[in-house]
């Protein structure tokens, strides 16, 4: 993957710096424009339709680690009010991944795609996503972090998306290749340099 300047990964302090975590440039912070909830940092893209969130989420204990990825997925989909979702793979993620967490924290990521309708849109307008959802389970704290990457793969042309210009990638192959390399990259970056964002310890 070719990185241009607006490509290039910068530093983004996340809740207060408390967590920070290196995205390209082209990334903007969405709360400069919009409210978000105190629980999420949401970055977005404009020309390409990708987003980027972290989400700090009241820990699961009744969801075992090896289907959490997938359990966080596919409520997510519900929520999305997703006409088709299909679960490509799960894994096991490790300190080569995610270097700044100890290697007995509990990660894990889950690949694949969501047919969503935007607010606002026809019902048969949904635009195909590519859904990365890296899950990183911290019950001595009582939090699950979610970090989710978003990729339209097709866009409906009575979409919104279409609308304000955004067109389907060239090759949907391509496109899930490099995003999930750039996800790959920035989940490196993700580091905890406050534990008291999670209360007392």
């Amino acid at each position: 993957m070719v990185l241009d300047g607006a490509s290039c990964p910068v530093r983004r302090a996340l809740f207060g710096g408390a967590i920070d975590m290196h995205l390209p440039e082209r990334f903007v912070d969405v709360s400069d424009f919009r409210q978000v909830p105190d629980h999420q940092e949401c970055f977005a893209e404009g020309t390409r339709d990708q987003s980027v969130l972290v989400e700090l989420l009241d820990y699961k204990e009744d969801v075992i680690d090896g289907e959490s990825a997938r359990f966080f997925f596919e409520d997510l989909a519900h929520a999305n009010d997703s006409r088709a979702t299909e679960v490509e793979r799960t894994e096991a993620l490790g300190v080569n991944d995610l270097p700044h967490f100890d290697a007995a924290i509990p990660k894990f990521l889950c690949v694949g795609t969501q047919s969503i309708v935007k607010s606002n849109d026809a019902q048969d307008a949904a635009n195909v996503i590519q859904v990365l959802l890296a899950c990183i389970r911290l019950p001595q704290v009582g939090t699950d972090i979610l970090v989710t990457m978003n990729t339209p793969l097709t866009i409906h042309p009575n979409s919104r998306a279409a609308a304000d210009g955004i067109s389907a990638p060239p090759s949907s192959s391509s496109t899930s290749h490099d995003a999930l390399q750039l996800f790959m990259l920035t989940l490196r970056t993700l580091h905890i340099h406050d534990w008291g964002l999670f209360g007392p310890s």
